[in-house]
């Protein structure tokens, strides 16, 4: 119980300090723009996120804290060895924040609330690790870099295409080519959840009810398992034949039942029949 109480109020610390630095982060585009004072105060806040998302995972409860897991998975590596990425996907959160806000108002959206952060860690994650290749964290940051310009027009009301035609038309602009599979179909998640929220609703999937059927057999099925059934095999150079007879019935408790009642051997031969 003490365990828990502490990461409470490490989290609501951590949640306190994250909108405290939101105009000083979002104002600067890069890592390299901040004065000494700003990156220090980077650095400081990194090491506070870095346990706040480690405390989540060894507790396991991503799948219920995925907003602040999400908040500080910029922090998720060694925030001082990739500062420069760290802070990019920080700052995008920021955007994807802003995006949660707006899903919020939508009734029955918490599915895709939680979809928002879930996915902006699985993009943001090739940009951290380094054993991932060089063209899907490429993809991926271009992808982030999309999203916050995208954003940014949504925030001034700017925006005059959909989802899919701002990439399109950013492609026309000289932006290459998204081949990854894993980022087109971040890509088309993105698609989903900006249509819902400029239809200012929750589509809700209709599901067919379950036909319950019965493991007992049909009568037809039941006369089919209560038949004999013989099986006759010839014996090669020799003028007789085996003959396997099975007897098959359907037992009280459900389950098909096979019984071998024996094998007889019929030849015309003598000798055969002694062999």
């Amino acid at each position: 119980m003490e365990v828990q109480k502490k990461r409470e109020r490490r989290q609501d610390l951590f949640l306190t300090q994250y909108q405290e630095y939101r105009t000083k982060f979002i104002s600067h585009a890069v890592f390299d723009d901040l004065d000494e004072s700003d990156k220090q105060t980077f650095s400081d806040f990194g090491k506070t996120a870095h346990k706040v998302f480690h405390e989540i995972i060894k507790a396991r409860k991503l799948g219920e804290e995925y907003r602040v897991a999400a908040l500080s998975f910029f922090a998720s590596g060694d925030v001082l060895d990739h500062a420069g990425w760290s802070y990019f996907i920080l700052r995008t959160s920021y955007f994807v924040e802003a995006l949660y806000i707006k899903l919020a108002v939508i009734p029955d959206s918490q599915a895709k609330q939680k979809e928002i952060f879930d996915l902006f860690r699985y993009i943001a994650k090739p940009t951290l690790q380094e054993s991932e290749e060089s063209s899907l964290k490429d993809e991926s940051q271009r992808l982030l870099e999309c999203f916050i310009a995208y954003m940014l027009e949504l925030k001034q009301d700017k925006v005059n295409s959909d989802w899919e035609s701002f990439l399109k038309n950013k492609i026309k602009q000289n932006l290459p080519e998204f081949t990854q599979t894993k980022v087109l179909n971040y890509i088309n998640d993105l698609k989903i959840i900006f249509k819902r929220l400029k239809q200012g609703r929750i589509v809700k999937r209709s599901r067919r009810k379950k036909i319950k059927i019965s493991d007992w057999p049909t009568k037809k099925k039941l006369k089919s398992f209560q038949k004999k059934r013989e099986q006759r095999q010839l014996i090669k150079g020799y003028p007789a034949y085996i003959q396997a007879r099975q007897e098959i019935f359907y037992a009280d408790d459900g389950d098909v039942e096979f019984i071998d009642e024996g094998i007889a051997v019929h030849t015309t031969s003598k000798s055969t029949a002694r062999f």
